[in-house]
């Protein structure tokens, strides 16, 4: 916009601030002679001044509470204003973080009940794509909302200043779909999605606000969400923002997740073209565009998958939309067209040949080097390789076997190329195939570091530990973990002791991951004060370490400690470690998402919140992996302390039968299984300890035997090897 039509913006729109409300449309339209950019900025900025309440109110607002404390909240500036009251940034003295502040008017008992709505609808969703609730408060009969402290631009921003890219747009429609499958699982519809409720913050995407409008949907609507496809439509008020409202709104009927979709949809539309759908001079030209007229045609360069998606977001019948928010998701994730080029990783190189800057800068180049073959149809070995652990790593595992499997072809007497193979295999839940190419990457080269490795991984799924043991693994904090399935707690804390002590290079990093991993074997030995100690411990250690790999150190963490709170009955610890855990954890990388989740879960599970606790619990089980040798946290990609949470939570409901069939899911190693994880032999103690309660003895008796055969050399005394001997020798 150049210096004249700013000019014109300002006169138009001071002239605009002497009509009517009602009349500004029309006027705006008329004054701006034609040019669209001044007219599309001088709505925005009427927009604004709604949405302010004006200069005069914004002005008193922001001296209103600026410097006061309520209750341990210090208020320090004003971020906005509306008709249902203020928000500011504010310091939580208490904790030492920052929050927002949503504060009602004073004079409208309307906004007050709106805010305290908002707040008990939010306060049910737990989501990295929705601004989370903590406290609701009085003070001095005003109420008050604490929510989280979102930095970051509003997606409308961001659509102001140029269209957003194709690969940010589905990024960020992937997170805003995300959060409403999560939000209409909860029976919480949204009613108010807009660009101006989507912040997008610098490291975690977007986060969804602004629940105010939100409603519950009735129980039977719930069960529609995943049972039906009926309408769930009713005759209600209009509520929402006019240029995203779908047309059963407007007319007179009540919305459901399908108007939520809608809205989504002209997010989509708005940030692969600048522009919104439906406009018009009048609010009766944008209404009769949403119910009588189609989009105006998007750019060229918009794919063809992107504009289908748009297209069934804004069909005008609700039943033509997708039906669920979780659809539209997965119709963005599996967007054919878009190139994965620009998420083309450098597969991580181990310590072990990690020589110097110049080995990196030259993994760089390769990179360069793979996008530029991939998009010319060439494929070497090393390209494939490359190629299939991005694929590997976003979880695209049959993908990432047949770029693997390619360079094996092509370079037979290499062990690499196997090794790779065995990788993808063992990340599919294909211990035996894994263990097939490990073998083969072995008589090639017997003394191969990452064969070694992932043959003892691949052994372990399949439960033939004696084998796996039989070389130690070039990984101590592995060899711990292989060691501690079968009992040998004591020979586990010897070796994570002695590799602490032997790695000076990157001691942080080590000793950091070899007292998580000892933390996690206490939990799963009950003790959980002492986990907690050695949690601290590692978090104390992980100081010195760059910020990116620290984050991920501390996602794991906060998992940790958080289901050891859980377990010892400390809920309130327990949340704050998912809260830390929400504020760290990076969206996009999937291992890291499913580390939240598992906490999700056991937290609900703890609270006897028994579908939450499921729907996490599976969430969790998300495909997604990272690459072997890259340090001892790869365990915990597949083998997460809650892995059997599900069968648990058919425990705490009393459905017996439920979590026998789920722990024999986890323990069965026959043909044509998938094994995603390690045997557990604790898994298969509570499969017989089922059975044994269901007086069913002698399969009781079946895997009471194969615990103890797993066990055989475990350290004396453990409890569980008392409870198995006992039990066998009185079915005698």
């Amino acid at each position: 916009m150049n210096p004249e039509q700013w000019a014109r913006v300002k006169d138009v729109f001071n002239a605009a601030l002497e009509q009517e409300p009602g009349a500004r449309p029309a006027f705006v339209a008329e004054a701006s002679a034609g040019d669209h950019s001044v007219h599309r900025e001088v709505e925005r900025l009427l927009d604004a001044q709604r949405e302010s309440a004006g200069f005069i109110e914004h002005s008193a607002a922001a001296t209103l509470l600026s410097g006061r404390v309520i209750s341990h909240y210090k208020i320090e500036r004003l971020l906005g204003s509306g008709g249902m009251g203020h928000v500011y940034a504010a310091r939580d003295t208490e904790l030492g973080r920052d929050v927002a502040l949503k504060v009602a008017s004073l004079d409208s008992e309307d906004a007050q009940a709106r805010l305290r709505r908002e707040a008990q609808h939010a306060s049910r969703l737990s989501h990295p794509h929705i601004c989370h609730i903590y406290d609701v408060g009085r003070a001095n009969g005003q109420l008050f909302v604490v929510m989280e402290f979102v930095p970051g631009r509003s997606l409308s921003d961001l659509i102001r200043e140029a269209p957003l890219s194709v690969a940010n747009a589905r990024r960020y429609g992937i997170e805003i779909a995300d959060a409403l499958a999560h939000a209409h699982e909860h029976g919480v519809t949204h009613r108010d999605l807009k660009s101006t409720n989507v912040m997008i913050t610098p490291k975690r995407g977007a986060k969804v606000l602004d629940f105010g409008l939100a409603r519950m949907l009735d129980t039977h609507q719930i069960d529609a969400l995943s049972q039906s496809q009926r309408s769930l439509t009713g005759e209600g008020i209009i509520a929402g923002t006019l240029p995203y409202m779908a047309p059963e709104l407007l007319r007179g009927q009540r919305g459901d997740q399908r108007s939520d979709i809608w809205a989504l949809g002209v997010l989509l539309y708005e940030m692969v073209s600048g522009r919104r759908p439906f406009t018009g001079a009048t609010g009766f030209e944008v209404s009769a565009g949403i119910l009588h007229q189609e989009p105006e045609t998007l750019p060229s360069n918009v794919p063809a998958a992107m504009r289908a998606i748009i297209q069934r977001c804004l069909e005008k019948n609700p039943v033509k939309r997708y039906q669920h928010a979780a659809d539209l998701h997965l119709a963005l994730e599996e967007m054919k067209g878009l190139a994965k080029f620009p998420r083309l990783r450098i597969p991580f190189i181990p310590r072990r040949v990690t020589a110097s800057f110049l080995l990196f800068a030259f993994g760089l180049a390769t990179a360069a080097i793979v996008v530029y073959a991939i998009r010319s149809g060439i494929r070497s070995p090393a390209i494939s390789n490359v190629y299939g652990y991005s694929l590997l790593e976003d979880g695209e595992f049959e993908q990432a076997i047949e770029q693997f499997q390619a360079a094996a072809n092509r370079s037979p007497g290499e062990a690499n190329p196997w090794d790779s193979l065995g990788e993808g295999y063992l990340a599919n839940g294909m211990p035996a195939r894994s263990l097939e190419a490990y073998s083969r990457a072995l008589a090639i080269d017997s003394a191969y570091a990452p064969s070694i490795l992932g043959r003892g991984l691949a052994l372990a799924a399949l439960g033939r530990y004696d084998e796996a043991l039989e070389k130690e693994s070039p990984d101590f904090r592995i060899q711990a973990f292989l060691l501690s399935r079968v009992g040998r707690y004591r020979e586990a804390a010897e070796v994570l002791d002695k590799g602490r002590r032997e790695s000076p290079d990157g001691a942080a990093e080590a000793s950091a991951n070899a007292l998580l991993t000892s933390a996690w074997l206490l939990v799963e030995q009950k003790q959980y004060a002492r986990a907690l100690e050695q949690v601290r411990a590692a978090e104390t250690a992980l100081g010195p370490l760059g910020d990116g790999r620290k984050q991920a150190f501390l996602v794991l963490a906060d998992l940790i400690g958080g289901v050891a709170e859980s377990r010892a009955g400390n809920r309130g610890n327990a949340a704050r470690r998912l809260a830390s855990q929400k504020s760290r954890y990076d969206s996009g990388d999937r291992v890291e998402s499913n580390w939240v989740a598992a906490l999700e879960a056991e937290i609900a599970l703890a609270q006897g919140l028994y579908d939450q606790a499921a729907a996490s619990f599976r969430t969790a089980q998300t495909k997604g992996w990272q690459t072997l040798g890259r340090d001892g946290s790869t365990v915990f990609t597949t083998s997460l302390p809650s892995r059997d949470g599900l069968a648990r939570v058919e425990i705490a409901r009393g459905n017996r039968a439920a979590a026998i069939e789920e722990y024999r899911r986890l323990t069965d190693v026959g043909p044509g299984q998938r094994l995603f994880a390690a045997l557990e032999p604790r898994h298969i103690l509570e499969l017989a300890r089922l059975l044994d309660e269901e007086k069913d003895e002698a399969l009781a008796r079946v895997e009471y035997g194969r615990f103890l055969k797993l066990w055989a050399n475990a350290d004396a005394g453990l409890p569980e090897l008392g409870e198995a001997t006992r039990t066998l020798t009185a079915a005698r």
